[in-house]
């Protein structure tokens, strides 16, 4: 964790969220406005869809993991399969070990970069089986059953990890959530101020303020956790651990 992911949690959101908190206690405090109102269905209005969506994002970067994991290891997999082949020779190995490390680098570059087509990753794919064909006469019947087996564990990650990137958490959760969290941000001040009254007015602008600034926090480390490919979050996952070295 770097101080600089950690500052990244406070955005123009944040700052927005606050001013309505902050402007909120100023002006209750200086119309003298305080009311008596359980919060208790707004919280609820906040933390399940917040709860919700924080789960679903981690549940998808542990399944970004295990099909990254898969997706690597099956490249290893069909790598160690061509350079176990005595049949090929020194040219072949080394061709084969650099079309398999461009294969990794297209999927790892798709997943920082998703805004291309993913056309270009099947078409590396696919270049494992024109190998194969073109040097059928070196390659044995067994590894190549092999190779085909481990390639479609390979494309099994790749589909995966490829549907997860364009397809988000439910966006309804997440703008239900928001919306409340700027309510609540709104109507916490007089409920406040009405319990603690106006005598410790100073004490409601610090309820106000670290209750505020918790919740869009929350939030944000949930948006963030959309994407665990961009390397801007506190958890995103570290896609050079699964690049093809050597």
């Amino acid at each position: 964790m770097t101080y600089d992911r950690f500052i990244r949690l406070i955005n123009p959101q944040t700052m927005m969220v606050l001013l309505v908190s902050m402007g909120s206690c100023y002006a209750a405090v200086l119309f003298e406005i305080d009311y008596n109102y359980d919060l208790l269905l707004l919280n609820l209005a906040i933390t399940f869809p917040l709860s919700f969506s924080i789960q679903a994002a981690f549940r998808r970067r542990e399944r970004a993991l295990e099909f990254l994991s898969l997706f690597k290891s099956s490249l290893v997999t069909v790598h160690q399969s061509f350079q176990h082949e005595k049949k090929l020779g020194s040219k072949q190995k080394e061709q084969s070990r650099k079309m398999l490390q461009k294969i990794a680098d297209r999927m790892l570059g798709w997943l920082t970069h998703p805004d291309v087509s993913p056309h270009e990753i099947h078409a590396e794919m696919d270049r494992v089986f024109y190998f194969i064909a073109e040097n059928k006469d070196s390659i044995s019947e067994g590894v190549t059953q092999k190779i085909i087996r481990y390639m479609k564990d390979a494309y099994r990650g790749a589909e995966y990890l490829i549907a997860m990137s364009r397809h988000k958490t439910v966006q309804g959760l997440r703008m239900y959530c928001i919306i409340f969290i700027y309510l609540y941000s709104l109507v916490n001040a007089p409920v406040l101020l009405h319990h603690i009254g106006f005598e410790a007015s100073w004490l409601v602008y610090i309820i106000c303020f670290v209750s505020s600034f918790l919740l869009v926090t929350l939030y944000n480390i949930q948006e963030q956790m959309e994407n665990p490919f961009d390397n801007t979050g506190l958890d995103d996952i570290q896609l050079n651990d699964f690049r093809l070295n050597g």
